[in-house]
């Protein structure tokens, strides 16, 4: 089960929930992260990119922040203040990607 053909919109807490109590994996068509920061190691950040763009690069997928999970499984919700999500500006948008480009991700266009 994940959540690739539900409107964002209308996922609920229950179906948060389901992922947690069946266990939901992480896989090709889901990503479970505890939270973004802005303060990434190199490392980190690639991971990051790379789970993304995955995604982007196949069918899709659900990449949920906000739950936290040991390994793949996701163990509890671990839901991220609002102010933490800041769209990038350009430039940094630009430096994210082309330091995705440099560790050999496609970001796509």
């Amino acid at each position: 089960m994940f959540l690739l053909n539900f409107d964002a919109s209308k996922i609920t807490l229950a179906d948060l929930q389901a992922l947690m109590d069946n266990e939901v994996v992480e896989s090709r068509d889901i990503e479970h992260k505890r939270t973004l920061s802005v303060s990434l190691s190199p490392e980190q950040k690639r991971k990051l990119v790379a789970g993304i763009s995955s995604f982007a690069n196949t069918d899709g997928g659900d990449f949920i922040i906000g739950i936290r999970a040991e390994g793949g499984i996701p163990k509890e919700l671990a839901p991220i203040s609002r102010t933490v999500c800041v769209r990038p500006t350009p430039e940094e948008d630009y430096l994210a990607r082309a330091a995705a480009h440099r560790a050999g991700v496609s970001c796509g266009t």
